[in-house]
């Protein structure tokens, strides 16, 4: 217990703070998308790392083994959401991040086990939906939802 969040008690802490690096390097005063990338990255190794754990609650127990304290943590749902939900809005506007997002819910629909891959698939369809309502032409949009694993654009 302590008086500010970290990243070592917080699994949502760490996510927030990667999505809120992508956010501020899409930003029209920073317009970094390399960054965002690097960022993104990060949100799906992180949600990779946590895609077959089990997650809503952390048992503490004392030196007997007795549970003394039951944490509740973010399940997989809000921590998909807490991932993408705001970085995707604004991937829109760059290729390199919409199509890295892409390749990293595709590789994380391959390592999550079927009842959690909802929020993933939810999180594809709407940046398709958006990069279609956002592309300039049908290549833009082609382009832009092409996914790919290495950010290069």
């Amino acid at each position: 217990m302590g008086v500010e969040r970290t990243y070592h008690q917080d699994l949502g802490f760490g996510l927030r703070q990667l999505s809120d690096i992508a956010l501020r390097a899409l930003s029209p005063a920073i317009n970094d998308p390399t960054t965002a990338v690097q960022a993104m990255d990060r949100i799906v190794q992180f949600l990779a790392s946590l895609s077959r754990r089990p997650l809503d609650a952390v048992p503490h127990r004392d030196r007997r083994g007795a549970v003394r304290l039951v944490q509740p943590v973010p399940g997989w749902t809000e921590l998909v959401d807490l991932g993408f939900t705001e970085v995707r809005r604004c991937a829109t506007g760059s290729p390199q991040v919409s199509r890295r997002m892409l390749a990293g819910l595709d590789d994380l629909l391959l390592l999550a086990p079927p009842e959690r891959r909802e929020p993933l698939l939810r999180h594809r369809e709407l940046l398709r939906q958006a990069v279609a309502e956002t592309a300039a032409t049908p290549s833009d949009r082609a382009f832009a939802l092409r996914p790919d694993r290495q950010g290069i654009a």
